[in-house]
């Protein structure tokens, strides 16, 4: 038994080194750190085993190494789930402040200016957004629009509308939209375009203005990076 497990800390004490000298500092460390604990908790495990450590810390040991590797692979699982399902979408008008989360299909956000000015959208009953349709009609055809989402989002229907008349976002714009930031890749457009449109659909709580102005964002941002 023991001889096993000198030969295993051998294999282990070689692949470790050869590791260590291809890391830079700062991982370096973070490895040996990583190392130390690990057969600190291996350490107990065995002892326990084998009688010369009591069973209460082979345990307590065994279950700090279950929690930690749950903890990592918890970690990674939600980074992927967001990374199919996740994702905020920035939308700035003149007169409203809007995001439409992803993940929980959630329209938020806060009126800057004009009717119900520094009111928060999510305060505001139906007949109130309603009037701001209606007040937005001769002021900003954008944040009109916007309003509109998210009355669609509280289950109001309505009449297609044409977007031709709305200017394509600028770059600014379009990196909000997309929840993107510094010089994002062609794969990063597009991962982010795709978390967005797959939820944009009116019956899952977005609405074709909001559709469109992702797909414009992702568009805008595909040319930039071609130019």
């Amino acid at each position: 038994m023991m001889q096993l497990i000198l030969i295993a800390a051998l294999i282990g004490y070689l692949i470790y080194h050869f590791k260590l000298k291809n890391m830079a500092p700062a991982e370096r460390k973070k490895m040996a750190i990583r190392t130390a604990i690990t057969l600190g908790l291996a350490a107990l495990i065995i002892g326990a085993a084998t009688g010369r450590v009591h069973w209460l810390g082979g345990l307590i040991a065994g279950a700090i190494g279950l929690a930690r590797s749950g903890l990592i692979t918890g970690l990674h699982l939600g980074r992927f789930w967001m990374a199919k399902t996740g994702g905020v979408a920035k939308f700035s008008t003149e007169y409203v402040d809007a995001t439409f989360n992803a993940s929980n299909l959630e329209i938020q956000g806060r009126i800057k200016k004009g009717l119900f000015a520094s009111r928060e959208l999510q305060g505001l009953d139906d007949a109130q957004l309603q009037e701001l349709v209606t007040y937005y009609q001769t002021h900003d055809a954008k944040s009109g629009y916007l309003i509109r989402a998210l009355l669609q989002r509280r289950g109001f229907g309505g009449t297609e509308q044409d977007f031709a008349n709305i200017a394509t976002p600028d770059q600014n714009e379009a990196m909000d939209i997309l929840g993107l930031t510094g010089q994002p890749t062609r794969e990063a457009v597009i991962q982010a375009h795709r978390r967005l449109i797959n939820k944009l659909h009116p019956d899952r709580g977005g609405s074709d203005y909001l559709a469109s102005q992702v797909n414009l964002a992702r568009d805008q941002l595909l040319q930039q990076l071609e130019k």
